[in-house]
């Protein structure tokens, strides 16, 4: 779409105690058509910001921060029970707790990246992980379940919206919520789930090469989200 709009502005929504983001004095409008209203001023600068970068052309993918709140004005609160739900099944198949059993540069990577979350998450929740070499499914204990279930279920709008959109992206709920703990940083929980295909780069001296077009533009695409949800996470 092409731009069509100058000035950018925030305006305090009285009845919400929110702030609606007007271009050039109407208000954007979410996919759900409905006023694309931040709940705080923090955070609707952010989100004004993403609007005054763009160029000739608008372009969504650039401006995850607006996406967010989409999410959180459009889904929330009626399908939070279903996507609680969806996020929740992560846990038994969880990226990190399935760890290669080879080859050894492999283990070594995984080990480094993955054990630091691990141990994370058993110290904030109390409850050991299990993990497994093989291709079966696992079973986590069902105190864990109900830690996550407990934990999700009073987690804040905006962190809950971060929750449901990383937890796919990464494949594991528990680097997910170590990220919105501030245990993981963007570059680090970039680094566990492009674990390995990183490793197989080394391997294959991609620097060398031209690198998967589809991995690079994964890894820009949830960098990008990673740095627009820090920014809001320091909001809170």
């Amino acid at each position: 779409m092409k731009r069509f709009y100058k000035d950018v502005t925030a305006a305090p929504e009285i009845l919400s105690g929110g702030y609606r983001i007007l271009l050039d004095g109407r208000p954007v409008k979410t996919p759900g058509r409905v006023d694309l209203i931040c709940p705080s001023q923090a955070i609707a600068e952010i989100v004004c910001g993403e609007w005054r970068e763009q160029g000739e052309h608008i372009r969504p993918e650039t401006m995850p921060a607006t996406q967010f709140i989409n999410t959180l004005v459009d889904k929330l609160p009626a399908q939070r029970a279903e996507i609680t739900a969806m996020i929740l099944k992560y846990l038994d198949s969880d990226l990190i707790c399935y760890p290669a059993s080879e080859p050894e540069g492999l283990v070594a990577r995984q080990s480094a990246l993955w054990s630091p979350v691990r141990s994370w998450f058993e110290k904030k929740y109390g409850y050991t992980l299990k993990i497994t070499t093989d291709l079966r499914a696992l079973k986590q204990d069902a105190n864990i379940h109900k830690a996550l279930e407990a934990d999700v279920a009073v987690m804040g709008d905006l962190r809950f919206v971060l929750l449901q959109n990383f937890v796919p992206a990464g494949g594991s709920i528990i680097l997910s919520l170590a990220f919105l703990h501030g245990a993981v940083d963007p570059a680090g929980f970039l680094e566990c789930i492009f674990a390995e295909e990183d490793f197989q780069a080394t391997v294959t001296r991609a620097d060398l090469y031209v690198q998967d077009p589809m991995i690079e533009k994964k890894k820009i695409a949830i960098g990008r989200d990673l740095n627009a949800a820090s920014a809001l996470l320091d909001t809170l």
